[in-house]
């Protein structure tokens, strides 16, 4: 399983491009973290963006939060260099917005960035030997 600090450590990495801030907490109670930019909104506000995008026959990939959420999974990526691979490994940018997608229709009110942290514990509670390194 994860580390908290990891994740909490790779956020603060992911803020520098974007502008509006907003503080959340992710994982532990008492561990303080901060989101910028669409990372800060609800999963309410991304449900009406993808439900727009869907309406203009668009794919996930043109629409803000899918752009914010490349960023975010990227950062991870980087920031996790040599403890895991890819985090997308065996999927696609595509399916992890419908995943996100599907865990915010059961979350309504949950920030989007803490969907965006759940969908990384998933990936990493679900293939641990693609994930971690065994060194």
């Amino acid at each position: 399983m994860f580390k908290a600090a990891s994740i909490i450590s790779f956020i603060i990495l992911s803020l520098a491009s974007n502008a509006v801030a907003e503080n959340l907490y992710i994982s532990e109670p008492n561990v303080k973290s901060q989101a910028l930019g669409y990372g800060t909104k609800s999963c309410a506000s991304f449900l009406k963006e993808a439900e727009s995008t869907r309406n203009q026959n668009l794919p996930y990939y043109q629409g803000y939060f899918t752009t914010w959420t490349t960023g975010f999974l990227a950062g991870y990526n980087t920031f996790n260099k040599g403890h895991i691979n890819d985090i997308l490994e065996n999927t696609d940018i595509n399916a992890a917005m419908m995943w996100i997608e599907d865990y915010c229709k059961k979350h309504y009110e949950a920030n989007y960035t803490s969907a965006v942290v759940v969908f990384i514990s998933h990936r990493l509670e679900d293939n641990p030997k693609t994930f971690f390194s065994r060194d």
